[in-house]
């Protein structure tokens, strides 16, 4: 009798409908009879099949019969056995990228999805691609590959019902285009991708967003990022933090009036002016911190609702009077500078004394 491998394949019916390329059959233990003789051989298959079920979990059942009489086996015939041991392997991991363990249903059609390159065969139920039950989905994609805008792996429907989508891992390409098919998109999480530079305006008809994290990369222009086909624009979180942005454009924020947060600290800005952030009238917190700013010039001036600002880390020597009277105003000023702070704290104390004066004459 020959030395024999038994696999089966675990189902997972919590999932039914939402299929990434497994073998699955109508049998209740669906398997696959691997035979070898070389015990090396029989070594790699039990190696490779820990493998798989370390990080896809789909292997129930792996049975070894020892051979008393084992017999001696052409060459070809191992390679062979080989090659259906890798072919398995290859099934299991490389041909789904979002293994089911990796996948969570919430009901309704709302689902958290965690695929590993690409989405390559992963497909959403038939009941949720109706107006009735819209399909929500929430997909982390880590080690992203680039993305080809023909390629016939993909389920363009799943790319509409994702509304909040992350990228783990160094992003491929300077181009978004998998980003702007998502056009139900609410949150996007591009934080740590080594992202240089990103062509064009990726956010244009992505009418629904409403938080962008472009943290931790090495962008260094964001002119035309922000541009928007539907104004005002959704948008009210932005963060940009930790990046290697030296110069805003007067016009960058200009079609994102909603923004309510906007992180652009620890950056190389140095210049500011009146007109940066004077499309922002719904800014509340604005964080600049660890820049090289040296004169606000006017830039927080038309910032009315302005609650929180933070400054640290800068070399500020000039500050006009109308931010001054922003600054009092502020439920949170965060600035470390010990003689800007001294500075404006003798300015608004001249400002506070003016101003009862004015009263008593009053």
């Amino acid at each position: 009798m020959e030395p024999t491998i038994a696999v089966a394949a675990a189902k997972d019916p919590s999932l039914k409908g939402i299929p990434c390329v497994h073998s699955e059959t109508n049998e209740e233990e669906p398997h696959l009879i691997v035979q070898a003789t070389d015990e090396r051989l029989l070594v790699m298959i039990s190696k490779i099949l820990e493998a798989i079920e370390k990080q896809t979990k789909l292997i129930k059942a792996v049975h070894y019969f020892p051979d008393s009489t084992p017999k001696e086996k052409p060459k070809w015939q191992l390679v062979r056995y080989a090659t259906v041991v890798f072919l398995l392997a290859s099934v299991t991991l490389g041909s789904c990228s979002c293994p089911r363990d990796w996948m969570h249903s919430y009901g309704n059609c709302s689902y958290a999805i965690h695929c590993h390159g690409d989405i390559h065969g992963l497909k959403l139920p038939e009941e949720c691609l109706s107006s009735n039950y819209p399909a929500n989905v929430t997909l982390t994609l880590d080690n992203p590959s680039i993305f080809n805008e023909s390629d016939p792996k993909i389920d363009w429907s799943l790319l509409s019902s994702v509304v909040s989508f992350r990228a783990i891992g160094k992003w491929p390409q300077e181009s978004l285009a998998m980003v702007e098919k998502m056009d139900g998109l609410t949150k996007l999480y591009l934080s740590g991708n080594q992202i240089k530079h990103i062509n064009g305006s990726p956010f244009y008809r992505l009418f629904y967003l409403e938080v962008v994290d472009l943290s931790y990369n090495r962008l260094s222009q964001i002119k035309n990022l922000l541009q928007m086909e539907m104004q005002p624009s959704k948008l009210q979180k932005l963060v940009l933090a930790y990046n290697a942005i030296e110069n805003i454009p007067d016009d960058t924020f200009d079609q994102v009036t909603f923004l309510v947060e906007l992180d652009l600290s620890n950056n190389s800005i140095s210049n500011l002016n009146n007109m940066t952030f004077s499309q922002l009238s719904q800014l509340k917190v604005l964080k600049l911190s660890n820049n090289n700013i040296f004169d606000l010039d006017g830039a927080i001036n038309s910032l009315k609702v302005l609650r929180h600002l933070y400054l640290k880390g800068n070399q500020i020597e000039k500050i006009d009077l109308q931010s001054l009277q922003i600054i009092y105003d502020l439920d949170t000023f965060d600035a470390t500078d010990e003689r800007l702070l001294v500075m404006i704290s003798k300015i608004l104390e001249a400002i506070e004394k003016q101003t009862k004066l004015i009263k008593a004459i009053r």
